[in-house]
């Protein structure tokens, strides 16, 4: 079973580029005409604009061929269960792009879509863009993951706009160990790196996380004040966290609140409980789709929509006080109770046949010691 996807994807300006070349767009001249005239300032009209690219796009044959937003998601392949996050530079012309792209989106594939426009994203003043830019990208990416993560697949595609956010969306992909996409330059293939098992030292926040939570809610702090207590040889450690001003004030840097936010997820990431023998069993399995599909069914049991959504209505003759998770005929079963809003998870069969047999035995919670539970916090 496929699972829903949210896609973050960057935008850039090649769907008005490809508009002025005659392989693309045989009125090539006059789009650029209307194109050059709109000059993108704040008060222009940008409707003619947006009504001609799209009207070129909906009407063309080998559409997917129109920018490179479009190429790499169709390649993902995007259903009407999806989310795609457009991230949009912080200038006019970008924007109007993500509008394009949005509505092209929503009539194309029935899917939800979003723009979130990066202040400060633009190739005209590089300390804006190291200042401002990567940080708020960065915080619109660790926003997007924590309202998605135990929902859908999340995919990184940064396949449009500038590419010196590339580094950074790659980054974010390894920390959170997402899959990243792209299409590379003129090809036809899509490139897929799976989710990379990076380990980080979180050991200098969780030595002092008093200090990190204090700079994460004030944003900035001295530097005198920030190092108090924190030995002097250890000290470099820290500086890949923080960066200072010439005014010996320090703020996260970029990559330090990154890796803040995911020490945070860490910290207080939701688990489930699963009791021995499931556990067991798990390890013992050698089939890789065997053992994702059980992941995928414990992630899920996280949801409380989900739960209450897919509780199986027992058969007459079932004797369980046990609630049943079931999405369909052929999807994996759980038999779990709730204690304390903690998932426990007593019984998982993937068989039908075996499912069908268990519901007619004698199947108690008090079956199941509750010392033998143990927990399962392996979503990614």
């Amino acid at each position: 079973m496929t699972k829903d996807k949210t896609i973050i994807a960057t935008v850039g300006t090649s769907i008005f580029s490809n508009q002025t070349r005659k392989e693309y767009n045989e009125d090539y001249i006059n789009f650029k005409n209307i194109y050059n005239e709109g000059n993108f300032k704040e008060e222009a009209d940008f409707s003619l604009i947006k009504s001609y690219v799209l009207s070129k796009i909906k009407n063309a044959k080998g559409f997917k061929k129109m920018s490179a937003e479009i190429k790499s998601l169709s390649k993902i392949g995007i259903t009407k269960n999806d989310s795609i996050y457009l991230l949009s530079t912080d200038t006019n012309n970008g924007l109007l792009a993500s509008e394009i792209l949005k509505e092209f989106f929503q009539d194309k594939f029935n899917c939800k879509v979003y723009i979130e426009r990066i202040e400060g994203l633009q190739v005209n003043n590089a300390k804006l863009f190291e200042k401002v830019a990567v940080k708020k990208l960065l915080e619109i990416i660790v926003e997007i993951v924590n309202n998605n993560n135990y929902s859908k697949e999340i995919i990184f595609n940064p396949t449009g706009g500038f590419k010196g956010v590339v580094p950074y969306i790659t980054l974010a992909g390894m920390i959170y160990k997402k899959k990243i996409t792209y299409i590379f330059e003129n090809t036809e293939g899509l490139i897929t790196l799976p989710p990379i098992p990076v380990e980080f030292d979180f050991n200098p926040i969780e030595d002092h996380e008093d200090k990190f939570n204090y700079l994460y809610n004030n944003q900035i702090v001295s530097k005198k004040e920030f190092f108090k207590g924190i030995e002097f040889d250890k000290r470099d450690t820290y500086y890949q966290f923080i960066e200072s001003d010439e005014d010996n004030y320090v703020t996260f840097s970029a990559i330090g609140e990154l890796l803040y936010n995911k020490y945070l997820s860490t910290k207080n990431k939701p688990y489930i409980l699963i009791y021995e023998k499931v556990f067991n069993d798990l390890k013992k399995l050698n089939d890789s789709n065997k053992i994702s599909c059980i992941k995928n069914l414990f992630k899920k049991l996280l949801d409380p929509n989900l739960r209450k959504n897919n509780l199986h209505d027992k058969p007459e003759d079932t004797i369980t006080d046990l609630q049943i998770f079931k999405e369909s005929n052929t999807s994996p079963r759980a038999f779990y109770y709730m204690e304390n809003d903690i998932v426990k998870v007593c019984l998982v069969e993937l068989d039908h046949d075996k499912y069908e047999l268990k519901l007619k035995k004698t199947v108690y919670k008090n079956n199941f010691r509750e010392d033998n539970f143990i927990k399962w916090d392996d979503f990614d």
